[in-house]
């Protein structure tokens, strides 16, 4: 073999395609006068060509690219062969440098029109820039230079798909297949070609749709043929048409139950459906087949652990670590759900284990960050999730988890620029947009205009996935109650809980029927009172948009209302769905959702002012009072007000509990101007984030920059129920954050005698505060402006005399307010939900129900 006709081995090919062609497997560079081996033979006498280009190679095989360019072009110098050119141009590639590979390969066909490898690099660079009319020239060449190479052909099937020519595909495919298949095999063989095509978008969609007509003859001529049936399925369920996946899948299984993939295909359909029993039972018959099949052990501990059965997701994690032991996935996923049962040392164990097994591993480091986080060690946390993107650049799980924990550290303005860094590389990911619109939300700098064009965002993705329901079945309303439907994930101890069971304590049967929709199992106390409450309680967990929203419906609702927004657990994208002919919003979030589905949004005239109502999609309807109404928890009755601390300590105590999110350096600067007035005040900060000691000394260096010492601050952890009560009573008064103010906390504190001085500002959420010191009597604790907000802290802090006598009758005031007054709120509350749906009438391009509402 002469010099020019060595060739670029098959492994360099394959280590090409691995960067241009899904699906390739990746080798070894170069090729060798000796031939095309891994090491080769020594020789007595090395040219300065050969040491060239075995430097190159070797330093191919360690990563390094731009030094292999350079050693390929020494290697040049000495032998301007097609082998030289071709091996230079591969390293170009390899370095991304395509401009500057593209003439070297070019000149290595010119050289050598013989050379496979040339030709195939030629076509495959010339795909990958349209240049199509030299794709097919160089890869006929190739094919014709050796018609048995797949991946010539899988390339010349590729170039076909992307012309849309099936035809000769499909000629290309049989001609190659006759007469050694029959007619049979060869309409699967056709199948596999279109399902092996890498594709993305409308030619994906067209590619299955060919191979499912394949399948489909292949079947007609053999109902026997299990593996054709069993791909049907596949197509189907990768096509979003899991039910009808579900009769082909069936039709393997009765073929023969004792193959296990079918059984998973159905599982899977089954899943995505929300019928996650039907799920279970396929995935154990796949289990049942085959002991040893993870894939459907793995499917069996996602279901339990969506069902929040974690004690049955540990159980099947195990058994997948018993038939792999070293399988970082079952270790990192083990340690998720121990983390969801609060072992927190048995999580972490099986977190870090998945790193052990596999260190370079982007995934392991994700759920090990994950379960730092929970834990709130929210600076290991991070540190996990930076190795992890510097494993994996770019990986959207690991950015969207960083900028959460980044958040809860109260680096705010890092947070909100991954996230709006992650929206520009993937913006049709919904849930991306979301996290931004919930984040801009604690900046300063965030006007209502910019978070409204992120909230419709949000909004337009939702609608873009959903088909609207356009007409209802509700019967009229005379003589009947309304029929309410709720979603949230937070009915359990948690704020919109807390909230609402008062509300539904008093809401009159005879007027209101209620329909819960819960997006989270739990078995607290909370919860177990909210269902005693409600008429009807459903679980959507795990359930499509699409399953959710047509179970909504067929329930045949007047009113749905969301309560949950851009937070946690929330299901607002069902509710592009239009599940019921009126939906609003209300409780749990204090923005506009940006869902055009979604018809009103509730608030009163302190939280929303008249000239502030197109910050919203949605129309604002006010109520006659309060937002919302505060639920005392029984433990608050044990404990009344005590003195105030300043009493007996000499210097009044300012405290906050709000999480460390909420902490950004505006607010910290204008309780330095109110400690420049009062420098004996002291600052106990207490909640959420605190714990971990990184974030500390973060939050103290703010407050030193601020101009307020170390000595005079204070930190304290999260503390459960009596405890967080007994807390407030180390306070005189509470300094409340912007443009998040508090919300629970601030009732918690006035019904324990503890005032707040907050900021309105012109927003929904950040006159939060506003609205509950004015509907709980309490209007001069708030500040129109930054400069009025250091005048009534110091004000207030100064007279002790009359902060006691306002401590000492607290209590009494808020319980006759507005703001705590449930009996009143609820009848109120019923009020609006009926004006609402009477209100309502169908917009341009809807059906209202045959049946009059009136």
């Amino acid at each position: 073999m002469g010099l020019d006709e060595v060739q670029v081995s098959t492994s360099t090919v394959m280590r090409f395609l691995s960067k241009f062609l899904p699906g390739a497997k990746k080798g070894s560079p170069v090729a060798t006068d000796a031939g095309i081996t891994e090491a080769a033979t020594p020789m007595l006498v090395v040219s300065d060509y050969e040491k060239f280009r075995k430097q190159g190679s070797e330093f191919l095989d360690v990563g390094k690219p731009d030094d292999a360019v350079l050693a390929f072009k020494s290697a040049l110098q000495e032998s301007p062969s097609a082998e030289a050119h071709l091996n230079l141009g591969y390293a170009l590639l390899e370095a991304n440098r395509l401009s500057e590979a593209k003439p070297h390969i070019e000149h290595a066909v010119r050289l050598n029109p013989n050379s496979f490898d040339a030709q195939f690099l030629l076509a495959t660079m010339a795909a990958n820039e349209a240049d199509y009319d030299t794709a097919f020239d160089a890869i006929e060449s190739a094919v014709k230079i050796n018609p048995d190479a797949e991946v010539a052909n899988n390339l010349l099937y590729r170039l076909f798909a992307v012309q849309r020519d099936f035809k000769k595909l499909e000629d290309r495919v049989v001609k190659r297949n006759e007469p050694n298949k029959t007619p049979e095999e060869i309409q699967v063989i056709l199948a596999d070609v279109f399902m092996g095509i890498p594709a993305d978008g409308e030619l994906r969609q067209d590619l299955l749709t060919r191979a499912l007509q394949h399948l489909q003859r292949a079947t007609a001529l053999n109902p026997r043929n299990q593996y054709a049936f069993y791909k049907q399925g596949q197509i189907l369920f990768d096509k979003n048409e899991a039910v009808k996946a579900i009769e082909p899948f069936e039709n393997a299984i009765a073929i023969d139950s004792s193959y296990a993939i079918p059984h998973y295909g159905l599982a899977q359909a089954f899943k995505k459906l929300g019928k996650s029993d039907l799920a279970t039972l396929s995935a154990e018959a796949a289990v049942l087949a085959n002991p040893k099949y993870l894939d459907a052990h793995m499917l069996l501990a996602e279901i339990s652990a969506e069902k929040f059965d974690y004690l049955q997701a540990v159980a099947h994690y195990k058994k997948i670590i018993e038939i792999e032991p070293d399988s970082p996935s079952a270790f990192s996923m083990l340690g998720s759900v121990y983390s969801d049962l609060k072992q927190d040392k048995l999580a972490l164990e099986a977190a870090q284990h998945a790193v052990v097994l596999r260190k370079n591993s982007s995934l392991s480091y994700l759920a090990l960050g994950n379960v730092l986080s929970s834990q709130g060690m929210f600076s290991k946390a991070v540190d996990a999730y930076r190795y992890a993107l510097e494993l994996q650049p770019g990986y959207i799980e690991v950015r969207k988890n960083l900028s959460t924990t980044l958040l809860a550290m109260g680096a705010n303005e890092e947070a909100s620029a991954i996230l709006q860094a992650l929206v520009k590389d993937a913006p049709e990911d919904y849930l991306c947009v979301q996290n931004l619109a919930y984040c801009r939300s604690f900046e300063v700098a965030c006007t209502p205009g910019q978070y409204l064009t992120i909230a419709k965002h949000f909004g337009a993705l939702a609608l873009s996935r959903a088909k609207p329901f356009a007409s209802w079945a509700q019967k009229p309303l005379i003589d009947r109650p309304l029929k309410v439907g709720l979603v949230s994930g937070d009915f359990k101890l948690h704020p919109v809980g807390m909230f609402l069971e008062s509300v539904l304590t008093y809401l009159d049967a005879e007027k209101t029927e209620v329909h819960a929709f819960s997006n989270f199992t739990s078995t607290d106390v909370l919860q177990a009172s909210l269902k005693l409450r409600v008429d009807n309680w459903t679980s959507i967990v795990g359930l499509t948009d699409e399953a959710a929203a047509k179970l909504i419906h067929d329930a045949q609702l007047d009113l749905l209302i969301d309560l949950a927004g851009n937070t946690s657990l929330n299901r607002c994208a069902l509710f592009a769905w239009r599940p019921a002919p009126v939906q609003a919003a209300w409780l749990g979030y204090w923005a506009s959702t940006g869902v055009a589905q979604i018809d009103y949004i509730l608030a009163d005239r302190q939280s929303v002012l008249p000239e502030h109502e197109h910050h919203f999609s949605e129309q604002v309807w006010y109520l006659a009072n309060a937002r919302m109404c505060y639920t005392p928890p029984s433990a608050i009755y044990e404990i009344t007000p005590s003195p105030c601390p300043m009493v007996r300590r000499g210097h009044v105590t300012f405290g906050c509990f709000q999480s460390v999110r909420k902490l950004n350096k505006s607010v910290i600067a204008l309780w330095g101007r109110i400690h420049q007035a009062l420098p004996g005040a002291r600052f106990r900060l207490q909640g959420a984030g605190f714990e971990d000691l990184r974030v500390g000394v973060d939050i103290l260096q703010r407050f030193t920059d601020a101009g307020i010492p170390a000595e005079c601050v204070s930190f304290h952890g999260a503390v459960p129920g009596i405890e967080y009560l007994k807390s407030l009573g180390e306070v005189d008064v509470i300094l409340d954050t912007f443009p998040y103010p508090g919300g629970t906390t601030t009732c918690d504190a006035l019904w324990m005698g503890v005032p707040t001085v907050t900021l309105a500002g012109n927003t929904m959420l950040s006159r939060q505060g506003a609205s509950l010191l004015t509907y709980a009597g309490l209007s001069d604790w708030v500040a129109q402006t930054e400069e009025e907000y250091v005048a009534i802290a110091v004000q207030r802090a100064g007279d002790v005399h009359k902060l006691s006598g306002l401590r000492a009758a607290m209590r009494q005031q808020v319980f006759t307010s507005p703001l705590f007054n449930a009996p009143d709120f609820a009848s109120s509350l019923e009020d609006t939900f009926r004006e609402m749906v009477l209100h309502k009438r169908p917009k341009l391009g809807e059906t209202q129900s045959a049946e009059s509402f009136e």
